[in-house]
C-alpha cells in the first residue's frame, strides 16, 4: 500500500501467490487474480490484510481482471483458454465462458453488458452478460497475432487492442520473443456497427 501524496510505502501485504491484474469495488476492497494458485484474494484496504480468498477452478492461471459493480462480478481472463465470472460478494466462480489463447487484457462495458477478452492468437472474445450468471460468447473477432492488451472506453463503447510484430527470439531463449521491428507498431480500433 502507498500513500499517494507522499509517495511512499504504508506497508507490504502478502497475498500467498503471484498477483497480476486487480480492480477495485469502490467500498474499500480490491480484488487480484493469483496467476500461479489460480485464485482471487480479497484485499481489505482499510484493514491492509487479505480478507478472503477463492479458488477460479476450472480456470487455470487467472491474469487479466475486469469489474461489474452493479452485479458485483469479477472477470477472470485465464491462460487456460476461460473467462471465469466470479460473485465477489458470496466469494465464488458462478460461469465460465470459452475464450481465445494468450489472454492478457479483458474489459467489461456495464452499458451493453458485454464483456471482452484480448487474446494472444488475434481473437477478441465477446462475451454477452444475459444475467448476472449467465454469459455466453456472441462473437469472436479477428485482431491480430499478439493482440492481447486492450483498453475499453465506457463512454464511447470502443475497445482498443494494440499489436506489433517480433523479430525472432534471442539465441538460447527457452521462451519469449525477439525485440518489436520498427514501425510494426498498430493500434486497433473495435467498435459495434
Amino acid at each position: 500500500m502507498i500513500e499517494p501524496r507522499a509517495g511512499s510505502v504504508i506497508t507490504n501485504i502478502p497475498l500467498g501467490g503471484k498477483p497480476e491484474y486487480g480492480a477495485s469495488s469502490g467500498d474499500g476492497k480490491v480484488y487480484a487474480n493469483l496467476t500461479d494458485t489460480s485464485e482471487v484474494v480479497e484485499i481489505d484496504a482499510n484493514a491492509a490484510t487479505v480478507a478472503r480468498r477463492w479458488s477460479t477452478a476450472p480456470c487455470k492461471q487467472p491474469v487479466a481482471m475486469a469489474i461489474d459493480i452493479a452485479h458485483h462480478r469479477l472477470f477472470s481472463g485465464c491462460r487456460s483458454g476461460v473467462m471465469a465470472v466470479s460473485d465477489y460478494q458470496a466469494g465464488k466462480v458462478v460461469a465460465t465462458a470459452p475464450i481465445g489463447t494468450g489472454v492478457d487484457g479483458v474489459g467489461f462495458d456495464a452499458a451493453s453488458g458485454n464483456a471482452f477478452s484480448a487474446n494472444a492468437d488475434g481473437t477478441l472474445t465477446v462475451i454477452h452478460q444475459g444475467a448476472p450468471d449467465q454469459y455466453n460468447v456472441i462473437q469472436t473477432v479477428q485482431t491480430a497475432p499478439g493482440a492481447r492488451n486492450m483498453g475499453l472506453d465506457p463512454t464511447n463503447h470502443r475497445v482498443f487492442i494494440v499489436s506489433a510484430k517480433f523479430g525472432p527470439a534471442p539465441p538460447g531463449a527457452n521462451r519469449g520473443r525477439g525485440a518489436v521491428l520498427p514501425g510494426s507498431f498498430t493500434l486497433m480500433v473495435i467498435e459495434r456497427d
